[in-house]
């Protein structure tokens, strides 16, 4: 019997509490969805833009065609080399470098790169040709410890 009691005392307990926790029905279905509403932007008419274009012709004077010339001649003197590495430290490029000159069977050199500011480690050949660079790279591709290895331009 009083197992009954404490049974119905919780049932209409809990019945309340959810009675007066459920919120009215048409207070939420009168609300206007609002992503229904159009918050679209149409702009108003606005002008067509207008561009002026001016031509200018230049005539090349022999000192311009004397700086293409040079500029095609750089691209000539232009050099390629494989680069496997680059490191912070001297000690550590120069220990990779000895490990690898090992691996691959190739003379390699470690330089400093001003603009990296890193010891970079290169094949010490270089290429005129870039697809002969490019085969070299693909040959120490074999190696999966110097997957990373990439040939760099040397402008001299």
């Amino acid at each position: 019997m009083v197992y009954k009691k404490s049974f119905v005392s919780i049932f209409f307990f809990l019945v309340l509490l959810s009675l007066t926790s459920c919120s009215d029905v048409k207070e939420t279905t009168n609300k206007p969805d609002q992503a229904s509403q159009d918050t679209s932007y149409v702009f108003d008419q606005l002008p067509v833009d207008t561009v002026q274009i001016k031509t200018v012709v230049k005539k090349q004077d022999s000192t311009e065609k004397e700086n293409t010339l040079d500029s095609a001649l750089t691209m000539l003197d232009s050099l390629f080399t494989v680069q496997i590495g680059a490191f912070t430290t001297k000690e550590k490029a120069i220990s990779f470098q000895n490990e690898a000159s090992l691996v691959l069977n190739l003379k390699l050199k470690v330089e400093f790169n001003k603009t990296s500011n890193l010891f970079v480690v290169q094949v010490e050949q270089e290429f005129e040709d870039k697809q002969k660079a490019e085969a070299l790279r693909n040959e120490i591709w074999k190696h999966p410890e110097y997957k990373d290895a990439w040939v760099k331009k040397i402008v001299k």
